[in-house]
């Protein structure tokens, strides 16, 4: 990547060169994290020598250090404070000879980079008399200081192989130690917010969000939030860094001049914005012409109008706070309508902290896929626009990864709403329901939410068994070969087997234990079918169904599938001397269900 990053006017082909280099790049560092077994110290020695390499690169993937330069240039020759003209400004007209001048973007903006970042661009600006060159390594020296202060605290709070998924991206390495975008500062701050939280070092936090803020504006919209946990140290601290910070700045124009080029770049940049480009695509569609100049403001204003309710959510149910930054982040980007690569670095750092969880690590590899994806806008800036094909695969990647968060996040939700259906539907046909003086087993109890309905209807003392462990609940689960149950005789006054007999590779040994260990009844609740496209389609169905819950866990009980009708079910019984004290079918031709009260003949 370091060898092929070079400026637009080397040709296409350097560019494609790079692009290529960054997708297999984010390829193998995917295949390395599923590898595992790395330590602590291999991720940051190796963290730290992909950064040595791209170091020695000048601004050739991005314009952007031109503009810290000049902003830096112009503050320590002239002493002008950097929000008060636009660089094409006739009074800064001694310094539009300079090289940094010509190559620098929207000379006709005034500058947007907060206080903390221009007081780090006048530290370069100090040096300028040396060359424009060493005042950009000096920044971008800052720059990646602060990005490896992040990366060390991260190290800290996370298992090293989550850590390499950020450490070693492709992304986070070009753009912060390559091309020194003010995002690695803020990564760097941003760890210590959350560091410092989880340490309830309030005033610390406090201080680390507001200079984190005045790097790039969006993370003061976590100022609420981070209160909410930690108090007024946290509003001290922040309010007396950010005061100091923002000191030296302050004037009457700065605030109009940052926010008319703020508006410009929201109503006039559109780039890299999939849930964007959609819209307008759709808007398009539809016959209401170009939406660009109206659906800006309103996804901003749809992201501003998202932070009370959010804000009243987490109240309620008090989430980490990586898990709040990560959402605010998602939905800043998700109402954006331009998303350069180099934004999205503070989002990836924050993933490996919430890795932990399947949901998690789903949410993670979006974003991951998507960061590295986004490396081939670069075919756009200087090459084929077809290039622009890999970024769309890469956003259609990332809304699946966040299809199956929502159907993981939701799945629980609406299992716990089933298996109280599920209940109430055994229990109409129980001659004595259990009370909280009865022992029940949930024999095959995959996440044990009907035996979290029953213990939660009735006080009974409940257990679980079954062959994989996916419980998602409190209650006890034991778990069992699928030939003897690791229980006494008639251990229990009822049993309940839901859709579960069909997984077994012997559905009758399961019975007999199921009785053996039963001093009542046995309640068995299973698919039936009637036809031979309904026996192929419940099998369809069932994989896909088990899959999607248990993660591939209930990938050797599909090698035993086997649905029977009703009146197979009612033979097995018979042979194994069981009395059915109540049959009943339900449901409709899709998926017939088949309720069975059952006790010894």
């Amino acid at each position: 990547m370091a060898v092929c990053a070079r400026s637009p006017g080397a040709g296409a082909g350097w560019r494609t060169g790079f692009v290529l280099c960054a997708l297999a790049a984010g390829v193998l560092v995917f295949v390395r994290w599923r590898q595992g077994g790395v330590s602590r110290r291999e991720v940051l020695v190796m963290a730290i020598a992909l950064r040595v390499i791209v170091f020695p690169l000048t601004p050739t993937l991005s314009d952007d250090g031109f503009r810290y330069v000049w902003d830096g240039m112009i503050q320590a020759e002239a002493g002008v404070n950097p929000y008060h003209y636009l660089p094409a400004d006739a009074a800064l007209a001694e310094f539009q000879q300079e090289a940094v001048y010509r190559r620098m973007n929207s000379s006709t903006y005034f500058s947007v980079y907060p206080p903390l970042s221009q007081l780090v661009f006048a530290l370069g600006g100090l040096f300028y008399p040396l060359g424009w060159v060493f005042s950009w390594y000096l920044i971008k020296l800052v720059m990646v200081g602060g990005e490896l202060l992040g990366l060390f605290l991260l190290s800290r709070m996370v298992r090293p192989r989550d850590l390499l998924l950020y450490a070693w991206h492709p992304l986070v390495v070009i753009e912060t130690a390559g091309q020194a975008h003010t995002e690695a500062l803020t990564i760097g701050l941003l760890l210590m917010v959350v560091w410092a939280a989880r340490e309830a070092r309030g005033a610390l936090a406090g201080g680390a969000l507001a200079a984190a803020g005045w790097v790039k504006l969006v993370p003061f919209v976590f100022a609420p939030f981070v209160i909410r946990r930690l108090g007024w140290k946290a509003a001290v601290g922040g309010v007396v860094v950010g005061v100091l910070l923002a000191a030296p700045y302050a004037a009457s124009y700065t605030i109009p001049h940052v926010l008319e080029s703020l508006d410009l770049y929201v109503r006039a940049f559109e780039f890299n914005a999939g849930p964007y480009f959609a819209l307008k695509g759709a808007a398009a569609g539809l016959g209401l012409g170009d939406a660009s100049k109206t659906l800006g403001p309103a996804l901003q204003g749809l992201f501003l109008l998202s932070l009370p309710v959010l804000f009243a959510f987490d109240w309620k149910r008090k989430w980490p706070l990586e898990i709040v930054l990560l959402v605010i982040l998602s939905l800043f980007f998700l109402c954006a309508t331009t998303i350069h690569p180099w934004y999205l670095l503070p989002l990836l750092a924050l993933l490996p902290l919430v890795m932990e969880r399947e949901t998690g690590r789903l949410f993670a590899l979006g974003w991951f896929v998507l960061g590295v994806a986004s490396m081939a806008t670069y075919w756009v800036y200087a090459g084929p626009l077809w290039g622009y094909a890999a970024v769309s695969v890469g956003w259609t990647l990332f809304f699946g990864f966040m299809m199956m968060v929502l159907a993981k996040t939701s799945l629980p939700v609406l299992m716990r709403r089933r298996a109280r259906r599920k209940w109430g539907r055994i229990k109409r046909h129980l001659p004595e329901p259990p009370d909280a003086s009865s022992r029940v087993l949930d024999l095959g109890a995959g996440e044990g939410f009907v035996g979290e309905a029953i213990q939660q209807s009735t006080g009974a003392q409940v257990s679980l068994a079954d062959v994989v462990d996916f419980n998602q609940t409190e209650l006890p689960l034991a778990l069992y070969d699928g030939k003897r149950l690791p229980f006494g005789d008639d251990a229990f006054e009822l049993t309940v087997i839901v859709f579960v007999l069909h997984h077994t590779k012997d559905a009758e040994q399961v019975l007999r234990e199921a009785m053996r260990v039963t001093d009542g009844r046995v309640v068995v609740l299973e698919s039936v079918y009637e036809s031979p496209w309904q026996h192929r389609l419940l099998a369809r169905l069932d994989r896909l169904a088990n899959r999607l819950r248990s993660g591939g866990k209930m990938a050797a009980q599909e090698e035993h599938l086997h649905f029977r009708t009703d009146a197979e079910w009612r033979a097995a019984f018979e042979r194994l001397g069981l009395a059915i004290e109540h049959a009943s079918i339900e449901g409709r031709w899709i998926h017939q269900q088949a309720l069975y009260v059952l006790r010894p003949a």
